[in-house]
């Protein structure tokens, strides 16, 4: 791939063989030349993924793999961390749920601001809890 994106002058993207075994080898800096599609939902812990991806920040994107709003809102505090993060996040599952979770709108946009009014605390006391 790496052959046909440098002939070619087209970058490639990475995306299901990061999440695979092996796929760690690729947020070494200068492992790969193209975007690294990251779902952080499939990648563990948030601490070890931040500092995985802050050496390759500028290629990653970050995208779904059918989050509710605390699964966004994790990612989004994943790309919070990263040093030079400029490309597009690719979410837009909020639509698919029907529960009072989703404090945001899903939108081509979103606000920093609107999500500092809402804590994942927040959104814990909102589900319901079995006594």
């Amino acid at each position: 791939m790496a052959q046909l994106a440098a002939s070619s002058c087209v970058p490639i993207a990475l995306d299901e063989s990061l999440h695979g075994a092996g796929g760690l080898r690729w947020f070494e800096p200068d492992a790969w030349s193209g975007p690294l599609v990251v779902k952080p939902a499939l990648m563990g812990a948030a601490g070890t993924l931040v500092e995985r991806l802050r050496p390759v920040a500028p290629q990653v994107v970050l995208s779904s793999v059918f989050e509710t709003a605390v699964g966004l809102e994790n990612a989004l505090r994943i790309a919070d961390q990263l040093p030079d993060y400029n490309l597009a996040i690719g979410f837009d599952t909020l639509a698919a749920f029907t529960d009072s979770l989703p404090f945001q709108k899903s939108a081509p946009i979103i606000s920093a601001v609107e999500r500092t009014r809402f804590s994942l605390e927040t959104i814990w006391k909102q589900l319901p809890h079995l006594t």
